[in-house]
């Protein structure tokens, strides 16, 4: 399978660095690109920040072609209206042809009033699982419930 990380503003690099690990968990490989190319998977990363729209998101929605793809989102916002921001992400890559399969809210700590701030080590973590998760759902790969922990615990008697 194809995997492209997409990413509008250098804010993400970190969670993108950890979503390409955890589609390594899978087994695949996720190569950065500028646009979504001939990828069958394309996690979208980009920055929403209060009264301003990300313009080289704008523009990359508006030049490339969408069509057909399988597209996860991941996005950190300052600020307010996370939701109606994203919500309106997905609407217009729905538009554009896409297939928007999943999507990942992250949060800046410090700075002040959604301006600076970084994403932090549980974020990041955040971002790996996603990437995993978003994979595995698209191979079709399901974890199973008889896992090493729960065989462990099963065996485990009161006396």
């Amino acid at each position: 399978m194809r995997v492209a990380i997409v990413v509008t503003s250098e804010a993400l690099d970190g969670a993108a660095k950890a979503l390409a690990e955890g589609v390594g968990a899978v087994g695949e490989r996720a190569e950065r690109a500028e646009e979504p190319g001939d990828y069958e998977l394309v996690f979208l990363g980009f920055e929403t920040k209060p009264l301003k729209k990300d313009a080289r998101l704008e523009a990359l929605i508006e030049r490339a072609d969408w069509t057909g793809k399988k597209v996860a989102l991941f996005c950190v916002h300052s600020g307010k209206a996370k939701r109606e921001e994203t919500e309106r992400i997905v609407t217009r890559l729905t538009e554009k042809g896409a297939r928007v399969i999943n999507a990942l809210n992250l949060e800046k700590s410090g700075g002040l009033l959604g301006i600076g701030g970084k994403l932090g080590e549980q974020e990041i973590f955040r971002a790996r699982g996603f990437g995993e998760r978003t994979v595995r759902n698209v191979k079709g790969v399901r974890i199973h419930a008889g896992t090493e922990k729960r065989d462990r615990i099963k065996g485990y008697a009161k006396k």
